[in-house]
């Protein structure tokens, strides 16, 4: 789905674009202004925080105020102040809109009084004092010298002695007489510097009292009373009382009102979600998204980052969780980073974390990490659960297996984790844009194995390569894939297994993982809580006619163990076991006839598990002689004697702690040779004596007397192990 972009921030001007509530409150406004009785300098304010919607409100107020101007009732005069820097800018064009104004009206005589009043101020420290006296001019008579410059061309009109009251009277007179009156309105007051915003307030005090002018100011009071308190710490809100006659809150939209209309305009996450997953996305709207967007400028700032981030991940992530985060962005910036920050403490699930056990699992650990700056905790804890189940471990002391959040594509799985913080999907994960293809054409066999050898050469920045993370994906979705079309799959997947079994995808550490158990694992999803063991056996069966020689072998021993478990162990239950335990030795047959046809065509020299093929030759065919019996021929052969030294070579990794204190930042590799049981399937000491005399024998930089030294030093190493 697109999220448009056309949500723009720019205040509504007709009543129809109204969206939340505004209209009504503005329609009473305008009744109140226009039916009021001979007004003389009434100050109305419009209270509201920043984004709540003041300036929408001040548009329809002049679509009201319309007819009234049209009739010629009503003048307006509009003043921007933030289109102005600094006090004396301010003052200069205040007065130039109010004197622009009112001057038409005025009789010849007002019209002579309005210029000399400002020219009186122009003469300083007898002049401004009186003025404030009178509450022309302000207090403190800062506008006199602006309102001098703008006047001065016709300052030849001041008579000394006239006073500032007289000249006051005869404007105020002029003014009286006006069937007009002037509605001035000061938009955006709380867009002004601390001090610039108590120079219009001044302003506002000073030239206010003026019959037939009222005055529409629209600010946040919350934050012009901590201006004025910063200035004037004993007057608080008591300056404003002073000043605004009748104040008005803006009426927000009822959080129902805001929040469905968000919902609506983004109503599209929605489309093609199942009742699982669309529950998901409310119960993230409404815990995490609602709270956040608190104001109409709030919905659409969301609205518009939505319409910009969405496109770059949409079908890649999980529309619910992608929805709270980017909240979260907008909203509170500093969880956000502290989010983005701790990954490793958050993602995944406690049960396979290990998380119950660490001494860092406390809640006030997690507090202090994650909601440290954060006010109302209990529901950021709530939306954070929701977003990272394993939190529930650290709050509330539930854990999850998390078996499906692959597949939804949740903030949660440490792999797709960074897509949410990135808008872009990295090599470490494989883009639903090219999963679906795969996904829709799972029963074409020769699809499914180019694709899979085509992924096995494409490297990762890891070093791994991509078929690891197609396995791991198919294995995410395997719900989704029809039970008929598992059989023509997994044939694929068996046909390519030896090809895509890359050391390079075996996970490191203290992780388990190989794409032989890949493919393990694959089948299990696929089949297991599916099928009934008939069902299972008859598939599998069928898949292993065109398995590649490792993985027959791999998965008849494996069919095998599930009736002879290793001593200790419970055997299976039915809904864990593979095949029937005919279809078994069947698998068993198989694989046999397989490693036999291998042995004769010299296939088997070059499996990348000869090692391991040697021993289940020796299980299947029930005794070690016709194993001993082939590699005794590969001893005369100095090509097959290099592929069978290094196929015995095994690779252990160490890694210091040190008593001191300061251990390896690196483990170390190391090759030896697994002595036990090897003379089950090859002669020793005819092995070795080969590979001493090419050692001795050829160049140094000779490949097969590479090959035979590093033999003779991992037997050595083996030794020295007691292996």
């Amino acid at each position: 789905m697109t999220i448009t972009s056309d949500f723009s921030d720019l205040p509504i001007n007709l009543p129809e674009q109204d969206l939340f509530g505004i209209e009504p409150f503005v329609k009473s406004l305008n009744s109140s202004l226009t039916k009021m009785v001979r007004p003389e300098g009434v100050v109305v304010a419009i209270n509201g925080p920043w984004g709540s919607g003041k300036s929408s409100a001040i548009n329809l107020l002049k679509y009201h105020l319309g007819p009234s101007v049209t009739q010629g009732e009503v003048k307006i005069v509009n003043f921007n102040p933030w289109w102005f820097r600094g006090e004396e800018a301010l003052v200069l064009n205040f007065l130039r809109e109010l004197y622009q104004a009112i001057e038409p009206s005025l009789n010849k005589k007002a019209k002579k009084a309005l210029p000399k009043l400002a020219k009186a101020l122009e003469f300083g420290s007898v002049a401004i004092p009186a003025a404030a006296s009178t509450g022309i001019f302000g207090p403190h008579g800062i506008v006199a010298a602006s309102f001098a410059k703008l006047l001065s061309p016709i300052s030849k009109l001041f008579v000394r002695t006239e006073s500032l009251e007289g000249l006051q009277k005869e404007l105020s007179d002029s003014l009286r007489l006006q069937n007009r009156r002037f509605i001035v309105i000061v938009d955006d007051i709380d867009r002004l510097a601390p001090d610039e915003a108590l120079a219009m307030f001044r302003l506002i005090k000073s030239v206010g009292r003026l019959p037939n002018v009222t005055y529409v100011l629209a600010f946040d009071r919350e934050q012009a009373e901590r201006a004025i308190a910063n200035r004037f710490p004993n007057e608080g809100s008591h300056y404003l009382e002073k000043i605004i006659q009748v104040s008005f809150d803006l009426p927000l939209p009822n959080s129902e009102q805001l929040t469905g209309y968000v919902l609506k305009m983004a109503s599209g996450f929605l489309s093609g979600l199942d009742l699982a997953a669309e529950k998901h996305l409310r119960n993230l709207f409404y815990d995490i998204v609602a709270p956040e967007v608190r104001t109409p400028r709030n919905a659409i700032r969301y609205l518009n980052a939505l319409s910009v981030t969405w496109p770059a991940v949409e079908g890649e992530v999980n529309a619910g969780d992608f929805l709270s985060i980017e909240a979260y962005r907008l909203f509170q910036p500093n969880l956000h980073k502290a989010i983005r920050e701790n990954p490793t403490l958050i993602c995944g699930t406690a049960a396979r974390d290990g998380l119950s056990g660490s001494d860092k699992a406390t809640p006030a650990f997690y507090d202090q990490r994650l909601l440290g700056s954060v006010e109302d905790k209990d529901r950021y804890r709530l939306g954070l659960m929701r977003l990272f189940p394993r939190l529930e471990a650290v709050w509330k002391r539930m854990h999850y297996l998390g078996e499906n959040w692959k597949s939804e594509r949740r903030i949660c799985v440490p792999e797709l984790f960074p897509i949410y913080f990135g808008f872009s999907i990295p090599d470490s994960v494989v883009p639903m844009s090219e999963l679906r293809p795969l996904l829709a054409r799972v029963d074409d066999f020769n699809y499914v194995t180019k694709y899979l050898q085509a992924a096995a050469n494409e490297t990762r920045s890891s070093g791994g390569s991509k078929a690891a993370l197609l396995l791991e994906a198919l294995n995410s979705h395997a719900k989704e894939i029809p039970l008929e079309q598992t059989g023509i799959l997994l044939s694929a997947v068996f046909a390519v297994a030896d090809d895509i079994d890359n050391p390079n995808d075996h996970a490191g550490g203290f992780r388990i993982g190989d794409n032989n158990l890949r493919i393990h694992w694959l089948l299990r999803s696929l089949l297991r809580d599916r099928t009934d063991l008939e069902q299972r056996s008859k598939i599998l069966l069928g898949a292993a006619k065109a398995a590649s020689l490792s993985w027959l072998v791999d998965l008849a021993n494996s069919a095998w163990a599930n009736y002879h478990p290793r001593d200790g162990q419970p055997k299976p239950s039915e809904d864990q076991t593979l095949c029937t335990e005919a279809d078994t030795k069947k698998l068993q047959q198989m694989a046999l006839q397989r490693i036999r046809m291998a042995s004769r065509d010299g296939s088997l020299l070059d499996s990348k598990r000869l090692h391991w093929l040697l021993y289940r030759w020796r299980d299947l065919a029930g005794s070690n002689r016709p194993v001993r019996s082939w590699t005794s021929r590969q001893l005369t052969n100095e090509s097959a004697i290099v592929k069978l030294a290094e196929a015995l070579i095994s690779v252990s990794w160490s890694q210091s702690i040190g008593f001191d204190g300061i251990g390896d930042r690196v483990a170390q590799r190391n090759e030896y040779v697994q002595q036990k049981g090897l003379e089950e399937i090859i002669d020793v000491k005819a092995l070795k004596a080969r590979l001493a005399k090419l050692e001795k024998n050829l160049p140094t930089d000779n490949a097969s007397r590479q090959v035979s030294h590093r033999f003779l030093m991992a037997w050595k190493n083996a030794d020295m192990g007691g292996l």
